[in-house]
């Protein structure tokens, strides 16, 4: 631990303390920008793409024909893989089938650990 220097006698004891932290803090040298966050949400959003690859082409032809087009699968978190409906009606039909065995197909044939699969409007994802 470095030693407090001795204070010129014609300082206050209040400044020599705030000159000797002044020799210990840290001073960043880039700037800071959005560069590395915009990078880290590029990288996850091509892992996520790269897992749901498979699990998709399945939701494709399991999925209720008149669905397809206003449904989207989101990317599994803690285990739960969500199907994001644009519209009520699509949410009903989309439960429906999720109960009545969907949701066992999708969790058999999913290329990584699914336990359950959520039914949610995509509005409303953001807010849980």
């Amino acid at each position: 631990m470095p030693t407090r220097p001795e204070p010129d006698p014609d300082t206050p004891r209040e400044l020599a303390s705030v000159e000797f932290l002044r020799q210990h803090r840290s001073i960043r040298d880039r700037a800071t920008g959005l560069g590395d966050d915009f990078a880290a949400f590029a990288r996850e959003h091509a892992r996520d793409t790269k897992r749901l690859a498979g699990l998709s082409e399945l939701w494709d032809a399991l999925c209720p024909p008149n669905c397809i087009q206003r449904t989207a699968l989101r990317p599994v978190k803690r285990g739960v893989l969500t199907i994001a409906v644009t519209d009520a009606t699509t949410r009903a039909v989309v439960e429906k089938a999720v109960k009545a065995g969907l949701d066992r197909e999708l969790i058999t044939a999913a290329p990584m650990t699914v336990r359950s699969v959520k039914v949610a409007l995509a509005r409303d994802e953001g807010a849980r």
